[in-house]
């Protein structure tokens, strides 16, 4: 599973937990009105939390599809992804640090599943024109890139793929 499917995967489990929380906090208000203020600014402390998390997650997703909509582009890079997201490139490179990442990480998992669906897709078409759509400029940076991410080499995934 891509690190992309993984993460809306944490978005909806982060929601669901919110969500439980506040409802028990809501149906169980306590009596005592200091206790019951403190449990409303609870519930409000986690409104906010689940929002802010909603928003980041809104704002890596427009970056990703960004990079998988212009993953060909010859002038694809950080700045031009900011310049194209009315962003700074230092606000980009902080949303990436914040998510633990970088943007040469995550251009690089971008062409790794988009040449994973495109085998997927059409295991028949070679290898070289289907690295021409995802982005890679070389054979050999696509083996190593994919090697890294799936332990396995192209030809051994794309053989696996026909095999199926």
């Amino acid at each position: 599973m891509s690190k992309f499917n993984s993460r809306e995967l944490n978005k909806k489990k982060i929601n669901t937990v919110y969500g439980e929380i506040i409802s028990k906090l809501r149906v169980n208000f306590s009596e005592d009105k200091s206790k019951m203020i403190v449990e409303i600014n609870a519930i409000i402390c986690l409104v906010s939390i689940s929002l802010i998390e909603s928003e980041k997650e809104r704002i890596i997703d427009k970056i990703v599809s960004f990079i998988r909509e212009n993953i060909t582009n010859d002038k694809l890079s950080l700045d031009y992804v900011a310049q194209n997201l009315y962003m700074s490139k230092r606000k980009l490179q902080y949303i990436f640090s914040s998510n633990k990442t970088t943007y040469k990480k995550t251009l690089n998992e971008v062409k790794i599943d988009l040449l994973v669906y495109y085998i997927n897709e059409n295991p028949d078409v070679s290898i070289k024109y289907i690295l021409s759509k995802c982005g890679f400029n070389s054979h050999s940076s696509a083996s190593n890139a994919f090697k890294i991410a799936k332990g396995e080499t192209l030809y051994q995934y794309k053989k696996k793929v026909r095999a199926s």
